[in-house]
């Protein structure tokens, strides 16, 4: 099937959905063993990860940025700012706050510069075997890439394994390095 974004956006939303919260969390369960065993996280020490939100059905990240911390990694997440993302530092003692879009947020970030994070791990719908990737249609990801090194390492975390071509692409669309799902990595 050739789908534009917009359509796998719609078909992946209800597949998601369709999981049980237990299956989300074992599906989770497996995708953080495996990149936690990677060479990506050892290697690296600022790690950039979203806020899961149960609500979404995303890949749960409470467990492994706790596996973080434990490994004395220092952990950034986003938060939005107007149209885009900022980066802020988040540690056990960072106060958090709803934002009006139902993402706890830091009630009072300390915002770090893009250029200090080394890898980056992302939230996704579903994205192609060349790493284009299907968002919630903001943009801010591609976004926040923008602002970051030029080779910073840029993993998707998904529960389904790659679509063959998402038809409609944009120039400001920066592909993924690798997914990670709960049965394999791939690599783009």
């Amino acid at each position: 099937m050739k789908f534009s974004k917009t359509q796998w956006r719609k078909v992946y939303k209800q597949k998601r959905k369709a999981l049980s919260a237990e299956e989300r969390k074992a599906l989770s369960q497996k995708i953080f063993v495996q990149l936690a065993q990677s060479d990506w996280v050892e290697k690296a020490q600022n790690i950039h990860i979203f806020i899961s939100v149960e609500k979404l059905g995303e890949v749960s990240t409470q467990k492994f940025i706790q596996l973080l911390w434990a490994k004395g990694k220092s952990v950034f997440i986003p938060k939005v700012e107007g149209e885009s993302l900022i980066t802020c530092e988040y540690t056990p003692e960072t106060l958090m706050e709803m934002s009006r879009w139902g993402i706890l947020e830091p009630k009072s970030p300390k915002i770090v510069s893009e250029k200090e994070i080394d890898l980056v791990i992302t939230p996704l719908l579903i994205c192609d075997r060349k790493g284009t990737r299907v968002g919630y249609g903001g943009g801010f990801y591609d976004g926040l890439f923008a602002k970051c090194k030029p080779d910073i390492l840029k993993i998707g975390v998904n529960y389904f394994s790659p679509i063959n071509e998402i038809i409609t692409t944009y120039e400001s669309d920066v592909p993924l390095d690798y997914l990670v799902t709960p049965e394999d990595i791939f690599e783009f």
